[in-house]
């Protein structure tokens, strides 16, 4: 129909660009069609709307196959080309679209480890799609939301978006929406200390992601599992759940999750004193970590090396892997990280005998730690601080 009503209004457009040449139109059209002022001209806004959506559609679809290409690169040309997109879908009117693109950039973001921007996107996205009633896209803005959180470790700020995400998949019916949000929630209890709790719920996860063949969120949640187990101190079930996310990981070309796997196989065994075999594993993570553009992950990748250098005696290369990983927690706004690796550089500081160095950088993790409610290194540091000035005071 639409096609139809074009063709009636060419012969008028034909005819206004004869008279430019000519002067005449009388002759060559009659009179009946001359005479339409305004239906050629919404004929006109009915193709560079369909024109505008199109070139969004195309933008869309590019940012899309360089976000599924996962480097550091393509991610950023994805951002490129979901912000050219989004103010044609605004201009004509899509705002299910602009929803869509607000979350992918939020989620890109976050992969990025750009916290804060990531947040800003998603922080457009979710009542947007609450207004239009999306409760499928609202449970995925909730979901990611809970995953910058718990990165930036506000686990109980993660926890409530999580457990807003959680009843919408189920009511949607939506089981592995379902399955990531319980991963999610594990995670954090995880985090929080509360083992039990996580492994209820990465039970629950693996049952579904089992049952809807996702590969992917499988070998992620036998890799929470693993980190659970090794903190429970079951060193071996630990590793049988870390080898099969592993193969899983490597099987659907998860080069950013593999890093992970590997990472924490490093860090398993630098805990049993088996050093050489958790550098032959952080030595493998680190590039993929570098490849893929993962500032946060190769933050702890490197931080872990630190302290295999520490614990093999090796203060200075301990040092300098601590300052990198530093900086990059840094860039990435992750302040439990800060955190982590300040108190780090003072305790190498304070092996060194340097009481006064490692008084500086405990006082700077101390409140960092407070802060984003890391209460294990936070009585760590306060323990440690108490210490040394106690040596200080005795010199």
């Amino acid at each position: 129909m639409r096609h139809q009503r074009l063709a009636i209004y060419y012969p008028s457009a034909l005819c206004l660009s004869l008279m430019l040449a000519r002067g005449d139109c009388a002759a060559i059209v009659p009179s009946d069609l001359i005479n339409l002022p305004v239906l050629p001209l919404a004929a006109s806004s009915i193709i560079a709307e369909n024109s505008s959506t199109s070139e969004a559609d195309r933008l869309f679809q590019e940012a899309r196959k360089l976000l599924s290409e996962g480097t550091a690169e393509s991610l950023r040309a994805a951002i490129q080309k979901f912000e050219a997109a989004l103010p044609l879908y605004q201009a004509a009117g899509n705002m299910a679209r602009v929803a869509i693109v607000w979350d992918k950039i939020g989620y890109i973001y976050n992969t990025l480890g750009e916290k804060q921007r990531a947040l800003d996107y998603y922080n457009q996205a979710l009542p947007l799609r609450r207004q239009m009633g999306d409760k499928s896209g609202e449970a995925a803005t909730l979901h990611g939301m809970g995953n910058v959180y718990s990165d930036l470790g506000d686990l109980e700020t993660a926890l409530s978006y999580y457990k807003q995400a959680l009843p919408l998949r189920r009511e949607l019916g939506d089981k592995n929406g379902e399955a990531k949000t319980l991963s999610g929630i594990a995670r954090a209890y995880s985090d929080l200390g509360d083992k039990q709790t996580a492994l209820s719920y990465y039970n629950q996860a693996l049952l579904l992601f089992r049952e809807v063949g996702d590969k992917r969120g499988e070998a992620g949640t036998l890799h929470g599992m693993g980190w659970v187990y090794s903190d429970l101190g079951d060193k071996q079930t630990a590793l049988d759940h870390f080898n099969q996310a592993l193969v899983l990981r490597r099987e659907v070309g998860d080069q950013r999750g593999e890093a992970a796997t590997l990472n924490i196989m490093g860090q398993l065994y630098s805990s049993l004193g088996d050093y050489q075999t958790a550098r032959f594993y952080f030595n493998q993570s680190l590039p993929l970590r570098q490849k893929m553009g993962d500032k946060r992950g190769e933050a702890i990748t490197l931080s872990d090396m630190g302290w295999l250098d520490f614990d093999s005696g090796d203060h200075q290369t301990a040092l300098s892997h601590f300052n990198q990983s530093l900086l990059l927690f840094e860039q990435v706004g992750d302040k439990k990280g800060q955190a982590r690796t300040l108190t780090s550089l003072g305790l190498v500081y304070d092996n060194l005998g340097n009481k006064q160095k490692a008084l500086d950088y405990y006082n700077q993790a101390l409140p960092l730690s407070q802060q984003v409610g890391d209460k294990s290194y936070a009585l760590l540091t306060s323990f440690l601080t108490s210490l040394a000035l106690t040596v200080e005071m005795s010199l």
